[in-house]
């Protein structure tokens, strides 16, 4: 059986009105108060031949439900009516059933006429109803059994904080106008980008789409905050294989901060989905980042706006005043508000300016719905602290923060923030806490403030969850991490001290960037701990090669590196090249003795790792730093290592990179034709014409960069352009996915069934907020 309870009365109430319209036979709305003399559902023509009572009474005992239908009894007689209907959200025994059609046989044909939970059941498991079911969401979810997998791991990878407390928010769920448009799309066109200001439920949306596709057999695929290095490594080899990728804040949480080469992974990210069929993808961001990032990026801009490209975009700052009250409503309903708090909300329709206010969202309705916070008013002032939220969104945490919380919940969140926009291994979080926690007068360090300060701070400004068997720490809502952000910008006391406070090198870059130079001239930065080696290579070899520091305190990191020159990751990518040049040149050997020891076994090693773009780098750094001694010296190394790239390049080469060059549409047209019942296409002779385009470019391309080097190396280097892996069969397919699917329609679908409409004028808000609690 399906978890009706799922379900709040309102939604129950619809999914009853769908069902007995196709019981009966004809169409069905929902009443507002005060308009449907107590019957919840009658026909649209207001003929009153048929009515439906809905009683969704799925935790109350049978004798409350039998009660409530006695009052509707008066009611009931006065409308006269000649099919009488009533649908309710309790298992009931046949005994129930004929008290009840006993109670209004003048009305019913039959016992028939009451519908428990049980036939409803039935009802949704039939076949030809399973359009009903997909309806409603939650319960067509539940169907398909995909939150029972994705606790299993079976659907979903890398997934676990951003599917956290699943079962609990697709509760709140409204499937919007966003969410239909939202899936037709990624259907066509595989891409979409959902665009909107903070809290308009960006990232809700985007998980309840990721789990309308794992329904579908989608293995989901996760990261946030463009952290994309490695995720299309780990995508399945099998283009068969159904994935959907999920960017979430992609650009950033507070401003863009998509690093050089983060643009090319997205790039060829997106190049990727686009030839491969069985691959979805989707992003979002906040709206004003997304258009800093258009402005900042001449290739961000390119392919977000390039037809030939499609990544569609859904602004989500237009959410209807019937989808904005049916989220309020599920708030108020799944948060367990209790009555006299709703009432207050509903007496003098409330609801309407809440819901009609400039500054709703749906983060400031999950922020006034929980307990911690309305009960800090009384019940006959719920609505109006609900409009002062409104009124002054940017005070909600300021209150909370400055004045409720103690010194060392305060320091707990800061540090957290200094930490991450995310989430982090509490292992970190908790070295980082009592590191700043030393620096504060009159801590009881008899106490364990660290598991206080959680305890205090747990669901109402932070939540716990657990990734990969570890324990992770992140603040409950993003608008914490905007105070936070702007409370720091505004208090140059914490921007100072954090070097002070800090234990970890994210904390610097995050709070006081401008402090890392200085730290590394004096060999400070060495007492910071680093996510990766690579990082801290980097930062430290970057600075020290740039301002061509030259202290006995860096001797010993820069040897290490020496040793073994992997990879040294800066804000603009792998720098490993660059950074080795330029310890080679002659100022930094006088000082740290580089050439000696760079060991020729090492450096072949090195060589051999790199690709072809690295050899153009090295090609152009040689020549900048004087280092062309290199290649006398170790001249068979860089044989090796240059035909090692060129024959690597041939074999992996993504052939859509060379697709730009070609005009697509045109070449469409040119090759379909119509054969009297449908249109078909000839795309063989062109997939091989493209083939031998693609082959000249990349032997043009491999030699170009060969030819840099002097030609006793260059003219070792053997291609031959048939090397090259190309598929026609890929082209061929690649064309096939510009021709339209003939069903597709652009018109996104209704937010509800027409049944919804309401007689005389009155607003669906009214219907939403009319049901009994």
């Amino acid at each position: 059986m399906f978890h009706y309870a799922n379900l709040s009365d309102f939604e129950f109430e619809l999914l009853c009105r769908d069902i007995m319209e196709r019981k009966i036979g004809c169409p069905l709305r929902c009443f507002a108060p005060g308009r449907d003399g107590g019957v919840d559902i009658t026909e649209t023509k207001l003929s009153g031949k048929h009515m439906v009572q809905v009683k969704h009474y799925i935790d109350s005992p049978y004798p409350t439900l039998r009660s409530s239908l006695k009052k509707e009894l008066p009611k009931v007689k006065q409308k006269q009516p000649q099919h009488y209907y009533v649908c309710c959200g309790k298992k009931l025994t046949a005994e129930n059933i004929s008290e009840i059609y006993q109670l209004f046989s003048d009305y019913m044909d039959d016992a028939e006429a009451v519908v428990d939970l049980m036939e409803i059941d039935r009802f949704l498991h039939k076949k030809e109803n399973a359009d009903i079911l997909e309806q409603h969401y939650k319960l067509w979810l539940e169907s398909t059994s995909v939150l029972e997998r994705l606790c299993n791991q079976n659907i979903s990878i890398d997934c676990d904080a951003f599917f956290y407390r699943i079962e609990k928010e697709q509760k709140l769920f409204v499937k919007t106008k966003y969410y239909e448009e939202g899936r037709k799309l990624l259907e066509k066109e595989h891409m979409l980008m959902l665009l909107g200001d903070p809290g308009v439920g960006k990232t809700m949306l985007t998980k309840m789409l990721a789990l309308a596709f794992a329904a579908g057999g989608y293995r989901i695929r996760y990261t946030t905050n463009g952290e994309l290095s490695d995720l299309k490594r780990a995508l399945s080899a099998d283009r068969e294989r159904k994935e959907l990728i999920v960017l979430d804040d992609c650009l950033g949480q507070h401003y863009f901060k998509m690093q050089e080469t983060k643009e090319n992974e997205l790039l060829a990210l997106v190049k990727y989905i686009m030839r491969n069929p069985n691959k979805l993808l989707i992003m979002n961001s906040r709206v004003t980042i997304f258009h800093e990032a258009r402005e900042r990026s001449c290739d961000f801009r390119y392919f977000m706006e390039d037809e030939n490209i499609k990544i569609r975009k859904i602004e989500m700052n237009g959410l209807d005043e019937e989808e904005k009250g049916w989220i309020f409503y599920n708030h108020l309903y799944f948060a367990g508000v209790p009555e006299k708090y709703y009432r207050n909300v509903y007496e003098d329709r409330r609801y309407r300016g809440i819901v009609r206010h400039a500054n709703y969202t749906p983060r400031l309705i999950e922020f006034v719905t929980k307990k911690k916070n309305y009960e800090q008013v009384e019940a006959d002032r719920y609505a109006a602290f609900i409009m002062d939220c409104l009124e002054n969104p940017r005070e909600l945490w300021k209150d909370e923060f400055t004045r409720k919380l103690g010194a060392e919940d305060r320091a707990l969140l800061l540090t957290l923030y200094s930490l991450t926009d995310t989430s982090v291994e509490e292992t970190v979080l908790v070295r980082a806490f009592l590191k700043r926690l030393s620096s504060l007068e009159g801590m009881d360090t008899t106490r364990n403030l660290y598991e206080e300060a959680l305890r205090r701070l747990t669901d109402s400004m932070v939540q716990l969850m657990e990734q990969n068997g570890r324990k992770r720490i992140g603040v409950c809502n993003p608008s914490i991490n905007d105070f936070l952000k702007n409370y720091i910008r505004e208090n140059p006391m914490e921007r100072a001290n954090m070097p002070a406070y800090a234990t970890e090198y994210v904390q610097l870059e995050r709070i006081c960037p401008d402090c890392v130079e200085d730290l590394i001239r004096k060999g400070q930065i060495y007492r910071y701990h680093f996510s990766m080696l690579e990082q801290m290579r980097g930062k430290i070899l970057g600075v020290i090669c740039n301002r061509e520091i030259r202290d006995t305190c860096h001797t010993e990191f820069v040897q290490a590196f020496l040793k073994e020159p992997g990879s040294c990751y800066t804000d603009k990518g792998d720098k490993s090249v660059e950074i080795l040049f330029a310890l080679l040149q002659e100022k930094m050997d006088a000082f740290y003795h580089t050439r000696e020891n760079l060991e020729r076994e090492t450096l072949e090693e090195f060589l051999m790792e790199l690709d072809l773009w690295d050899y153009e780098l090295i090609a152009r750094e040689a020549k900048k730093t004087g280092g062309e001694w290199l290649f006398t010296k170790y001249r068979k190394s860089f044989v090796r290592g240059l035909q090692n790239a060129v024959e690597v390049y041939a074999r992996d080469v993504d052939q859509s990179d060379y697709y730009d060059g070609f005009d697509v549409n045109t070449t469409v047209s040119e090759n379909t034709f119509f054969d009297g019942e449908s249109l078909g296409y000839d795309f063989t002779g062109v997939a091989l014409e493209w083939e031998e385009r693609i082959r000249e470019e990349i032997c043009d391309e491999i030699m170009e960069i060969v030819e840099k080097f002097p030609y006793e190396i260059a003219a070792q280097i053997v291609y031959d352009p048939g090397d090259a892996d190309i598929s026609t069969g890929l082209i061929e397919s690649y064309l096939q996915d510009w021709m339209p699917p003939d069903d597709y329609d652009d018109e996104p679908g209704r937010l509800v069934p027409p049944g919804n409409e309401t007689a005389g004028g009155v607003g669906m808000l009214d219907v939403i907020f009319h049901g009994n609690r």
